[in-house]
């Protein structure tokens, strides 16, 4: 997955969802792309395929503890959140997000 500045920059504000605190800076930037990848390597970690508004992507999603990394079809971070209990049936039963 290829990680971008200024998409890690737009997403911070969920950083916390994957244990990372603070404002942003250079170094917590670091530390939330460490955590995305570690997530999206993570054994426990499943990957689905379906469209997030509306366009094909990748869901890196954790069953345990319903984080999810959203991956473009070019391969791009998208975004990654915690889902919601709601969030999480969609994306496994229709296989997208809205």
């Amino acid at each position: 997955m290829k990680f971008h500045t200024r998409q890690i920059q737009r997403k911070f504000k969920h950083a916390l969802d994957f244990g990372v605190t603070g404002n942003y800076n250079q170094i917590s930037a670091a530390a939330f792309q460490a955590a995305l990848q570690k997530h999206v390597s993570d054994k426990n970690t499943q990957v689905i395929k379906g469209t997030y508004r509306g366009k094909p992507a990748a869901f890196y999603v954790n069953m345990n503890t319903r984080q999810t990394v959203i991956e473009d079809a070019l391969g791009n971070f998208v975004s990654g959140w915690k889902l919601s209990k709601e969030q999480l049936q969609h994306v496994l039963i229709d296989g997208k997000l809205v």
